[in-house]
């Protein structure tokens, strides 16, 4: 893999977005209806150029205090897709402190920090996320995911979750071919395990997260898997917000049969509210890989260290119409998808 050294990058996005598109009426207020409309230009010192535009809306139903269903259809990159269609269960445990949460059907993946949060163009803290912990090529196998989702909840703040969950890759957007065989991984099972606290100011937790491929051509790949260890701590007030998350994982996914690659990443965000609907917003992420085997085609170890520097300027001359800045200084292989940066 080429060494790459990506020193300037400039990602502007226009977001146009609404949490109430409808919120029903006087006959049926357990009905709502929310949307967005988000556009972004990504530029690089490579003459890359990366204009993507989203729409999505999304509509639910709450039939009683313990049954939701919801739904979502997304457009990104003309091509359309049901981002979210599931049941959502609550119930209390009677005389304890527990309720239980049970969501079944397609769900957007919850991934650390960004969780599902990250399919809404507004929740996102960056535009494009730290790619040391939120892979931009493998948006395909860390989106949406249909399957089942328990969480059991106490009333301190603790929480435990377990999902067991399965995505189509040809339905999704294609992974990175620098990395993977195109095609050849049809679809991915995924199991997750997590553990965490939230209060008014912080949240924390960890998660153990596998997934397991299967490809048309046997031989390939040898025990084709991913594994992920996530532990994340975010600390906020209404001015300031501190994030700090580690990541490390190993995985076979490699051209070369038998290649096992290992991961480890550091992030630390921090964001503060400089004024009435402006927002500063700062980054530092570092990430080691080391593959077992040293290969000839490839270094034993690469370190990549990402800096961002953002703003975000809210309700820009309308209510609901955001702007966000980004710079980003990569220094290192390159792990952006091939068409960001077809150096890496």
């Amino acid at each position: 893999m080429e060494i790459s050294k990506l020193t300037q990058a400039l990602a502007l996005g226009l977001l146009l977005s609404s949490n109430a598109l409808a919120e029903g009426d006087d006959l049926n207020r357990n009905f709502s209806v929310n949307g967005f409309i988000a556009g972004t230009s990504f530029h690089s010192p490579n003459n890359v150029s990366h204009p993507d535009v989203e729409v999505g809306i999304g509509a639910a139903y709450q039939v009683n205090d313990y049954l939701g269903i919801h739904g979502s259809v997304g457009v990104r990159d003309g091509v359309s897709s049901i981002d979210t269609l599931f049941v959502d269960l609550e119930s209390k445990v009677p005389d304890t402190a527990f309720s239980i949460n049970t969501q079944i059907g397609k769900n957007r993946s919850y991934i650390g920090l960004s969780n599902y949060a990250r399919f809404y163009p507004a929740a996102r803290q960056f535009i494009i996320p730290p790619q040391g912990i939120y892979w931009s090529s493998m948006d395909s196998i860390v989106g949406s995911s249909t399957g089942i989702r328990t969480t059991i909840k106490h009333e301190s703040g603790v929480a435990f979750g377990i999902a067991k969950t399965s995505v189509d890759i040809h339905e999704s957007k294609p992974i990175n071919e620098s990395t993977f065989i195109p095609g050849k991984i049809s679809s991915a099972d995924m199991t997750v395990y997590g553990l965490t606290y939230s209060s008014r100011s912080i949240y924390a937790g960890a998660q153990h997260i596998v997934y397991e491929f299967s490809n048309g051509m046997q031989g390939m790949f040898k025990d084709p898997h991913l594994t992920m260890n996530l532990h994340f701590i975010k600390i906020h007030d209404c001015v300031d917000e501190v994030a700090i998350e580690h990541m490390d994982s190993s995985s076979s996914l490699n051209k070369l049969d038998g290649n096992q690659k290992k991961q480890e990443a550091y992030s630390v965000s921090y964001s503060r509210v400089l004024r009435e609907n402006v927002k500063l917003n700062l980054n530092y992420n570092r990430t080691t890989y080391n593959h077992e085997k040293e290969l000839a085609a490839m270094p034993n170890k690469n370190t990549t260290v990402e800096k961002i520097v953002g703003v975000q300027f809210a309700n820009v001359g309308i209510k609901n119409f955001t702007v966000k800045l980004e710079k980003h200084f990569v220094d290192g292989t390159s792990w952006l998808t091939s068409d960001l940066n077809p150096n890496g």
